[in-house]
């Protein structure tokens, strides 16, 4: 009687290994039926990926059947549709032949092994991953936004939202007052103007 033997890649690394953690990237959304318009670009980060799929936490959740197109540290482009939205992102079924498929279990069966290299970030502050990514950001008229924390330091974050203010503009993030001083393709960057405390910084940030 013979028997079926899972498919594997080249580096014998099963289709179904996943990588649960942190990966940032920047992804776009369009319809099923497609888009003429050009697509607004925004940051994500992995919260687990496989060759098969991918879920992401993102400032603007796709619909089921969405097409999206993503770009991830450590793997590269990929491209899928939506199945289903989850607490702050949504979950992406991947496209591509076989031997794409294993050359993503490859890199994922890496990042899963080795886990992410550190790289020393030489910036004055460094910047990291928060724990909570949903925040709110409010405009000088008073009105409320959701938006995406990229990454945060003791000076300053990086936001992802639907909208992009012009720099100069004065703004808060949760309750912390801050001033938009750069534009970038998926988002834009704030200084702060009074930074808390590096231990409330988080908290206050992603205060409603």
């Amino acid at each position: 009687m013979s028997h079926v033997r899972s498919v594997d890649t080249p580096l014998s690394a099963p289709l179904e290994t996943r990588y649960v953690g942190a990966l940032a990237g920047r992804y776009s959304l369009r319809s099923p039926l497609g888009d003429a318009t050009t697509a607004t670009v925004y940051a994500c980060r992995t919260v687990s990926i496989s060759a098969r799929s991918v879920t992401v936490a993102g400032p603007v959740a796709g619909a089921p059947g969405q097409v999206v197109t993503l770009l991830i540290d450590h793997i590269g482009f990929v491209k899928g549709s939506v199945v289903r939205r989850v607490t702050g992102g949504f979950q992406v079924d991947l496209d591509g032949s076989d031997y794409d498929r294993k050359k993503r279990a490859a890199k994922v069966r890496w990042l899963k092994d080795h886990r992410v290299r550190k790289v020393p970030d030489k910036r004055a502050t460094a910047r990291r991953y928060p724990r909570v990514s949903a925040a709110s950001l409010r405009l000088p008229d008073g009105s409320l936004h959701p938006c995406f924390l990229i990454d945060v330091s003791s000076t300053g974050a990086g936001i992802s939202a639907t909208l992009r203010p012009p720099i100069g503009t004065r703004l808060a993030i949760g309750t912390v007052a801050a001033v938009v001083v750069r534009h970038m393709e998926a988002g834009f960057g704030v200084a702060f103007e009074a930074p808390p405390l590096d231990g409330r910084l988080e908290a206050e940030l992603a205060a409603r």
